[in-house]
């Protein structure tokens, strides 16, 4: 996959993260699916989506029509099949418990495409023990996006122990990755030296613009 083929992202969860990294992704352009498990919690981020992007009108950092075209991008959902049947890239951002996670991934797992990359938004979980339980553990990735994600433009691009490169290089998604080598619960116990090359390399080369003001 091309980060040219990547149109529609689907966010697991509404909260202050969640609804963040799907504004962050509709103001760049893609098409956003933001499901959570209540219509109230979808709604909520979903409106909150809306205020910030009036917000940022206001201010003058994008026009009206900029604002209203990004908020259109956004579908908020419940149903899971919905949410990541036709998805591209899938940023999970539930809570950071390893059992929580787990379940979801099992359950996206019955729906989302197979070519479709899988990120997870955690700074201190096991980015390997989360994808060992999806069947794309080399399409698996960490994001850590840093809050709130529509003021902070860097995301810092996390390596499973089967994470392979084009995954890594497609994390960017027009934001300023940072990558760290692979991880064990989320750190950096187990070094790898070709990993931390490579991190350099993105940090002094691979940069994408941030995909807001």
């Amino acid at each position: 996959m091309e980060l040219e083929e990547i149109n529609t992202i689907t966010v697991l969860g509404a909260g202050n993260m969640g609804h963040g990294i799907a504004e962050v992704a509709a103001i760049a352009g893609y098409d956003v699916y933001m499901r959570d498990i209540k219509e109230e919690f979808v709604q909520n981020g979903y409106e909150s989506i809306e205020w910030s992007l009036g917000k940022l009108a206001e201010q003058g950092q994008m026009s009206e029509e900029e604002a209203d075209a990004a908020l259109d991008r956004v579908t908020p959902v419940v149903d899971m099949e919905k949410a990541v049947s036709s998805t591209d890239f899938l940023i999970e951002a539930v809570p950071e418990q390893m059992e929580i996670k787990k379940e979801v991934y099992g359950e996206v797992e019955q729906y989302a495409p197979e070519e479709a990359i899988f990120a997870t938004n955690t700074s201190s979980l096991s980015i390997t023990e989360l994808s060992e339980v999806t069947e794309r553990p080399e399409r698996f990735c960490g994001m850590h996006f840093f809050n709130p994600p529509i003021r902070m433009p860097l995301v810092e691009v996390i390596s499973g122990a089967h994470t392979d490169e084009t995954t890594l290089d497609l994390a960017g998604l027009h934001r300023q990755p940072r990558a760290r080598p692979t991880d064990e619960r989320g750190g950096l116990d187990r070094p790898r030296r070709r990993r931390k090359r490579r991190g350099r390399r993105l940090d002094d080369e691979v940069r994408h613009g941030p995909a807001d003001g």
